[in-house]
């Protein structure tokens, strides 16, 4: 088994589509440090990605936040 299929890593567009939020609200988390993504090589040009269980994490967090408002 590959280590993608393992990790489960999912494009941006996956990761809009699986949390429901545009990729403008995902780039943001990431900016703030409440989300990671990887971009395979290390260049600040390549795709994003992530992993299923961080967005999981990050999705988790933000209703907790939610609930405490």
């Amino acid at each position: 088994m590959s280590l993608a299929r393992k990790r489960q890593m999912l494009s941006i567009e996956q990761a809009e589509e699986y949390t429901g939020y545009s990729d403008l609200i995902i780039k943001r988390a990431i900016k703030r440090g409440e989300l990671k993504g990887e971009r395979p090589g290390g260049s600040k040009f390549a795709r994003l990605y992530f992993e299923q269980a961080e967005l999981d994490r990050w999705l988790a967090a933000i209703e907790v936040d939610a609930e405490a408002q």
